[in-house]
């Protein structure tokens, strides 16, 4: 039987998991092309791990809100397995890009999860679906652009002109103030127990 406690722990659990993710992402992306191989592996190590660390967070979060809304929870764990799948095997060019669709798009379900619930501040909610359709709407203008997509030889880097450098800069802002807004509400705050919610 859950106390009501228990999805407070389960919520900073998930806080836990997703700093871990995000040192080790860090990690993995800082030494990845450096000439040392030691360092190169170990970088390869810290990304996989950061997958592993993301789908800890993804079953966390299923864990506490599929009672909100199964499916959409379904959806979000979903997203988030076939993003890492995706990117394991193909470190770099376009299933490196393809696979960041699905890390984006694993937010909409836990973004909708959010505002459904009164478990979080809808506040995050909202930021979470924001910052993923910027970045939809960023992939779908690479997509498009003259020339597409790059190719894989030459990296996933493309020519900028100085608006889609603002542009492709105020979408990682709005990313990183929505993923480490709410993992910093996780660590600390958790989640609104019963008792949180009757007394507001």
């Amino acid at each position: 039987m859950e106390t009501p406690t228990q999805p407070r722990r389960i919520a900073r659990l998930a806080g836990v998991w997703y700093a871990a993710f995000i040192v080790l992402s860090i990690l993995g992306g800082a030494f990845q092309d450096t000439a040392d191989t030691t360092v190169s592996r170990l970088s390869l190590v810290a990304t996989v791990a950061g997958y592993a660390c993301l789908l800890i967070v993804a079953a966390t979060l299923f864990r506490l809100f599929r009672q909100v809304d199964g499916l959409l929870a379904l959806l979000m764990l979903a997203f988030a397995a076939t993003g890492a799948a995706i990117n394991f095997p193909t470190a770099r060019g376009h299933g490196e890009l393809i696979s960041a669709v699905f890390w984006w798009l694993w937010l909409v379900p836990l973004g909708l999860l959010i505002l459904r619930s009164e478990l979080i501040p809808r506040f995050f909610g909202a930021l979470l679906l924001v910052g993923c359709l910027f970045h939809l709407m960023d992939f779908g203008a690479r997509l498009f652009a003259v020339g597409g997509l790059p190719q894989v030889e030459q990296g996933p880097a493309v020519a900028l002109t100085s608006v889609g450098v603002v542009w492709r800069g105020v979408c990682y802002a709005v990313e990183v103030i929505a993923e480490f807004s709410l993992l910093a509400w996780l660590l600390v705050k958790g989640v609104r127990v019963r008792a949180d919610r009757s007394a507001s």
